[in-house]
C-alpha cells in the first residue's frame, strides 16, 4: 500500500514538471519573436524593432545602404530597395524584411478658408488611409480632400505602409474681401515670404507674384551656408521644403543647389525650383521697385553679417532688416547708423522697448503681444510699430486702427 502511494506521488511530480517545462518552452519561444517580420518604410522614416527577451540582441542590416539599424533596433530607411534586418539572440536569429519606397506629398503646409477645400496628393506610394489630427478644424476624405471646418491649425496625415506623410493645415476665416496689396493710408503691408499661400514660400515665383499684385514690401528669411553664401530659407533644415534632412549651415551653396523644392503651395507646378540666393531675391525687388524686408536667421557669422550689409547696399529701395536676434541687429547698426532695422518679438516688455530705443530699432510684435497701448509706447519712443501676422482685410483694418505702421500678411 505504501509503495502504491509513493508511485502515485512520483508520477504526479513527473506530470507537473512536464507541464511546467512545456509552458516554459512555449513562453521562451514566444519571447524570442520579433515584433515585426516585415516593414514598409518611406525614405528617411524610422521604425523600432524589438524582441521580448532579457538576453542580449545583436542587430544587423543585410544592406546598410538601403536600411540601417542601431544597437537598440531602430531601423532607418535610407534609399528605395529591399533589405533584411537580423536580430541574433544567442544561437537564434530572427529576420524582418524591410521594403523602402520614396513617397512625397504635394504640400507640407496649406492655408484654407472655412468651408473651402484643397486636394492633397501623394506620389510614389499607395495611401492606405488619411487622417486629421483634429477633424473639428479640418476634415479629410479617403481621397485626400481637405475641408476647413473652423479656424485653427491641425495636421493631415497620409499613411503608407509603416510610415506617414503630413501636411500642416491652417484654417482661416472667410475674408469676404481681397487683402489690399498696396497697404492702407497709415500702414505698409509686407507680403510674408512672398505669396506663400499660392506659391512655394520664399521662392522667386512667390516673390514675383506678390510684386505683380502690387505689394510694396516683400519679406524673406536669410541664412548663411557653410561656405558663406546667403540663401533664402525660413527653416534651418532642407527637410520641409526639399525633403532632405540636412542643415543649411552644414552645406555649401553648390550642395544646396543640388536639391529641388518639392513642398509648398503649388510646388507640383515646378520641375526644378531651387532655394534662391539673397542676390536673386533682391533682383526681383529691384525689378518691381519693392522694399526688401529681410529677416536674418541665426546662426549668422560676423563675416556673414558684413556680406549681407554689402549685398543689400545694391537695393533700389531702402531695405528693412529684421531679426529676433538683438546681437545681429546691433552688429548691423555699427555698419550704418541710418539703416532701417526692426526687432521682432513674440512678447512685450519695457526692457525690450528700452533696447530698441537705445539702438533705434523699430519694433515688430506678434499679434498676441500687439496692442493699442504698446503701439502708443513705441510711437512715444520715436519708433515705428509693426505686427505679424494678418490673414485677411478685417485683421489688417483692425491692426491699422490699433496704430500699426507695418503689417505682415499671409497672401
Amino acid at each position: 500500500m505504501e509503495k502504491k502511494k509513493l508511485f502515485r506521488a512520483i508520477l504526479l511530480i513527473i506530470c507537473l514538471l512536464t507541464v511546467m517545462l512545456g509552458t516554459s518552452l512555449t513562453v521562451n519561444a514566444a519571447d524570442d519573436k520579433l515584433n515585426k517580420t516585415s516593414l514598409s518604410l518611406n525614405v528617411r522614416s524610422t521604425y523600432t524593432l524589438s524582441v521580448n527577451t532579457k538576453n542580449k540582441i545583436t542587430w544587423k542590416s543585410g544592406n546598410s545602404s538601403i536600411v540601417s539599424v542601431s544597437p537598440g533596433g531602430k531601423v532607418t530607411a535610407k534609399k528605395p530597395g529591399t533589405a533584411y534586418v537580423t536580430a541574433r539572440i544567442g544561437s537564434k536569429t530572427q529576420k524582418c524584411k524591410v521594403v523602402v519606397f520614396s513617397a512625397k506629398i504635394n504640400a507640407a503646409s496649406k492655408s484654407v478658408e472655412v468651408n473651402k477645400s484643397f486636394q492633397l496628393k501623394v506620389s510614389g506610394g499607395a495611401v492606405s488611409r488619411w487622417k486629421s489630427s483634429d477633424s473639428r478644424i479640418a476634415s479629410v476624405t479617403s481621397s485626400g480632400k481637405v475641408t476647413g471646418r473652423k479656424t485653427g491649425t491641425c495636421i493631415i496625415y497620409a499613411y503608407i505602409g509603416n510610415s506617414r506623410l503630413s501636411c500642416k493645415a491652417t484654417v482661416t476665416k472667410k475674408s469676404g474681401t481681397k487683402v489690399p496689396a498696396g497697404g492702407t493710408k497709415t500702414a505698409v503691408l509686407i507680403a510674408h515670404r512672398g505669396a506663400g499661400n499660392r506659391e512655394p514660400e520664399n521662392t522667386i515665383p512667390s516673390f514675383q507674384l506678390a510684386a505683380r499684385e502690387g505689394y510694396r514690401a516683400i519679406e524673406c528669411d536669410v541664412r548663411e551656408t557653410k561656405d558663406g553664401a546667403l540663401v533664402i530659407s525660413h527653416d534651418a533644415s532642407l527637410l520641409r521644403m526639399c525633403g532632405v534632412d540636412r542643415q543649411i549651415s552644414d552645406l555649401t551653396l553648390k550642395q544646396i543647389r543640388r536639391y529641388r523644392i518639392i513642398s509648398g503651395n503649388g510646388a507640383e507646378k515646378y520641375q526644378n525650383l531651387k532655394i534662391p540666393t539673397l542676390e536673386e531675391y533682391l533682383k526681383v525687388c529691384n525689378q518691381y521697385k519693392c522694399t526688401p524686408v529681410i529677416e536674418v536667421k541665426t546662426p549668422m557669422s560676423e563675416k556673414g553679417i558684413k556680406k549681407l550689409y554689402n549685398t543689400i547696399s545694391g537695393s533700389v529701395k531702402p531695405p528693412v532688416v529684421i531679426s529676433f536676434s538683438t546681437k545681429i541687429l546691433v552688429s548691423l547698426r555699427k555698419y550704418d547708423s541710418h539703416l532701417s532695422l526692426q526687432k521682432v518679438s513674440k512678447t512685450w516688455s519695457q526692457s525690450l522697448l528700452d533696447t530698441c530705443k537705445r539702438y533705434r530699432f523699430d519694433l515688430s510684435l506678434g499679434d498676441t503681444a500687439f496692442s493699442v497701448q504698446n503701439a502708443k509706447k513705441v510711437h512715444q519712443a520715436g519708433l515705428k510699430a509693426g505686427v505679424w501676422l494678418a490673414e485677411n482685410k478685417s485683421q489688417i483694418l483692425k491692426f491699422r486702427s490699433m496704430g500699426a505702421d507695418y503689417i505682415t500678411v499671409n497672401i
